[in-house]
């Protein structure tokens, strides 16, 4: 039987999707973005975080709250786990409509932060992808090895789906890209997922599955090296119809779980095995 507590609230007029991501200790990090208003009632947007305690029987305490972003509205927040006590998270910083022509674009962004006892602490010198680019979609990070994340992400004006690696430094927490932009597929696509494939001995590999529009829901497997180069890349076809979401996870024992709905809405899941997803050779 699932029973549900009294929900919490962090933030309110939510135009965007939170994430969660599950920490050591039985706590949990809530992120989402927010605005505060100052003296003169005027918004200003930043990007929230929630340190939650959950309890026993399902009892939420919140620890902290804190800002990953300052002053920036951010949109198309995604996270992933490095450690039972800390994670990246990836997110899009929309332009301000008065930002000069040729500032930097910071749509493609992601940032190091890290549990310490009671507290969240956050990296101030979060990584730019492609700052020459604007209109950056859908995303996902993955966690690929120790201190390897995969960025995956739709480029809306090239009409590209495309993966870059980045290096997590073990001391400064500095982000750092390790290799890409890599091209994963042409066309437009209604999300952008990523999950990382069990690998043993081999190199590891990532799973990143998207939908072009009309088409069937499939994936780009590429192998990934110790030193984060992108190589080897192949086409999974693992659905036979367009779907119109998907959620995904790597079980224990190797296997991977996907939940989705068809464009009707029915719900519907799918697992597969090391030879379906692409994990073996």
């Amino acid at each position: 039987i699932v029973e549900f507590v009294k929900p919490q609230a962090f933030a309110r007029d939510q135009a965007q999707h939170a994430a969660l991501v599950p920490l050591a200790s039985s706590r949990v990090a809530c992120l989402y973005s927010e605005h505060a208003f100052d003296a003169s009632a005027k918004a200003k947007p930043f990007g929230g975080m929630a340190l939650v305690q959950v309890g026993e029987g399902g009892h939420l305490k919140t620890l902290g709250k804190y800002h990953f972003a300052h002053g920036e509205l951010v949109t198309r927040i995604t996270a992933t786990p490095l450690s039972p006590s800390s994670f990246v998270v990836a997110y899009r910083v929309v332009p301000g409509v008065a930002a000069p022509p040729n500032e930097p674009s910071k749509e493609l962004s992601a940032l190091w932060v890290g549990m310490h006892g009671t507290e969240l602490m956050v990296d101030p010198h979060p990584v730019t992808l492609e700052p020459e680019r604007v209109n950056m979609w859908a995303r996902s990070v993955a966690l690929v090895a120790q201190n390897l994340i995969a960025y995956s992400y739709q480029s809306g004006t090239e009409k590209a789906t495309k993966l870059v690696t980045l290096h997590v430094n073990p001391k400064t927490h500095r982000l750092t890209v390790a290799d890409g932009p890599h091209l994963l597929s042409k066309g437009s696509t209604s999300f952008v997922h990523a999950v990382s494939l069990p690998s043993g001995a081999a190199s590891p590999k990532t799973f990143t599955y998207f939908q072009k529009p009309g088409g069937t829901a499939t994936a780009q497997v590429c192998r990934i090296s110790p030193q984060g180069s992108i190589a080897s890349c192949q086409e999974v076809p693992w659905a036979d119809a367009e779907l119109k979401s998907v959620s995904g996870v790597r079980l224990p024992d190797g296997r991977m779980a996907l939940a989705f709905a068809s464009m009707s809405g029915a719900p519907q899941c799918q697992i597969l095995g090391p030879t379906e997803s692409g994990a073996e050779d």
